[in-house]
């Protein structure tokens, strides 16, 4: 069998299907469901789910200079898109479509929505087909760089390659569409293979009584944007005096998550952090703000390993007990990196519950 004949697709499109039924906590494959996960928004991607059980051949259009392997792989699926486990997505997965839904593989058909395909203009007509779309994780065919035997190669795609000539672009080659496949399963197969679900949250640490939860206001979203961008902007240059004036503004204008992650990021004075976590942690807790599903889960992470890390330097602050507590309802909400940065502050805590678990 030749490596690029298309076939090699299919046999890892079933390997990928049997690994997902085969056990928990390995996420969900949309065109082999009947129905859409609950509570997940899909956007356009919500066409793809059941579309095998509707069986091939699919109609495909592509330019002509895309491999036959990958023209195959349309024809005989469609789409392929691997969604994540809910919680504890591994390091790579990225965003559906930018609908909060975190996908591993996202092949969409071939009238798929690709912002960088879009962007590539002429250039995509002529040169380039983007066939998947994540965050600093693309791939594409590019006509001008083939093997000897004349097929397309991957590429690693990068916006910032469009504002290059193709001579001075730095191309990262990855084989043939085939060997692209296998290779991205098999890297999420092997870190998702001994995983177990994260654990479920069997008791909740009470909010202690001198913590009064802040109520979100309507306020003006504008100037409050721009407070919060002046604010994120001091914390990053190191101005944490000028970072506290502006988030006391934003609090005084919307006790919302934003307004209290800025604090956070602005205090140095641990009782102060005490109050600010565990304002931050309730407020995740009652579910009332309007901030995306998967925001919520990210602050709530946040303020429990911040309280948490308390204990480790505090103890008078926040108890050993209810330290360990607090890292599982961490670790049980988390939906991606451990360690994240710009708007949440960074933080790890996989790192802090290893400390933990050594007191």
């Amino acid at each position: 069998m030749e490596s690029g004949d298309g076939r090699r697709g299919h046999v890892v499109v079933e390997k990928l299907c049997a690994f997902v039924a085969e056990g928990a906590h390995r996420g969900m494959v949309l065109e082999a469901q009947k129905k859409a996960p609950k509570g997940l928004e899909l956007g356009t991607a919500t066409t793809r789910v059941g579309r095998w059980l509707k069986g091939a051949p699919f109609k495909v259009l592509v330019p002509d200079f895309v491999p036959a392997s990958y023209r195959l792989f349309l024809q005989m699926h469609g789409s392929l898109t691997w969604l994540a486990p809910d919680t504890d997505a591994p390091e790579g997965a990225f965003s559906l479509q930018n609908t909060g839904a975190w996908t591993l593989v996202d092949l969409p058909d071939a009238n798929g929505c690709i912002d960088l395909h879009e962007l590539a203009g002429e250039e995509a007509s002529e040169h380039l087909w983007v066939f998947h779309d994540g965050y600093s994780d693309s791939f594409a065919f590019d006509a001008r760089v083939k093997n000897e035997r004349g097929d397309a190669l991957v590429i690693r795609f990068e916006d910032h390659h469009l504002m290059q000539p193709f001579e001075e672009r730095e191309l990262e080659t990855l084989g043939t569409f085939d060997d692209w496949l296998a290779a991205r399963v098999d890297h999420f197969i092997a870190l998702l293979q001994d995983r177990a679900p994260r654990p479920k949250v069997k008791q909740l640490v009470e909010v202690p009584a001198d913590i009064t939860v802040p109520v979100e206001r309507a306020h003006d979203e504008k100037a409050f944007h721009l407070a919060l961008m002046r604010g994120l902007q001091q914390v990053a240059a190191g101005d944490l005096p000028g970072a506290r004036a502006t988030a006391k503004k934003l609090l005084s204008m919307s006790g919302s998550l934003y307004a209290l992650s800025l604090a956070l990021d602005a205090s140095e004075d641990p009782e102060e952090r005490r109050r600010l976590g565990w304002q931050m942690l309730a407020s995740c807790r009652a579910g009332t703000s309007r901030l995306h599903a998967d925001y919520l889960k990210l602050y709530r992470q946040r303020s429990a390993t911040v309280l948490a890390e308390l204990a480790l330097s505090q103890p008078t602050l926040v108890s050993m007990d209810d330290a360990k507590l607090l890292i599982v309802e961490a670790r049980a909400v988390r939906v991606g990196k451990d360690e994240q940065t710009a708007m949440t502050g960074a933080w790890d805590t996989v790192a802090v519950a290893k400390r933990l678990e050594s007191k």
